[in-house]
């Protein structure tokens, strides 16, 4: 059976997301790939990237789709004039079109860890699977809190 919980309630995934997240400035590349349901908000995939990384979940993050900003915590994002939205408000399905779309995933802005999200795969759930699933990776994440790029070249 393939349920996944969101908040309170129990779902069967309509479609699956294959995502590769990778890490910006760090080389060699560091990076997850996932499996997640196209009916998770914004919010439950930072909780799955922060999750993958393995990362403590301790600072704000934002997506940046299609000129569009998202984060959390809410109230925090809501409708500001600025085009900044609460992630939980959107789900993947209302944002993400087809394979090969892209977009960009900021956690802790004083580290500034910013991640390009591709889209490789829209594909039927696995009826024997449990989503959010990790699939695959490249090299550990740095940790939290270790002053961004700067800091992990020193740790």
């Amino acid at each position: 059976m393939f349920l996944v919980l969101l908040g309170k309630v129990a779902i069967m995934p309509k479609k699956i997301a294959r995502i590769k997240i990778a890490l910006n400035g760090i080389v060699p590349q560091i990076y997850r790939r996932v499996e997640v349901p196209m009916e998770f908000s914004l919010r439950d995939f930072h909780f799955t990237i922060q999750d993958a990384m393995p990362w403590k979940c301790s600072h704000l993050y934002e997506f940046e789709i299609g000129g569009r900003c998202f984060g959390g915590p809410y109230p925090l994002y809501v409708p500001d004039g600025f085009g900044k939205f609460d992630a939980a408000s959107k789900n993947l399905a209302s944002l993400i079109e087809s394979k090969g779309d892209r977009f960009l995933y900021t956690y802790d802005f004083g580290d500034n860890w910013q991640h390009r999200i591709i889209v490789e795969m829209i594909l039927d759930p696995d009826p024997k699977a449990t989503y959010p699933k990790l699939i695959g990776g490249k090299r550990r994440a740095p940790p939290d809190d270790v002053g961004g790029i700067w800091g992990y070249e020193e740790y």
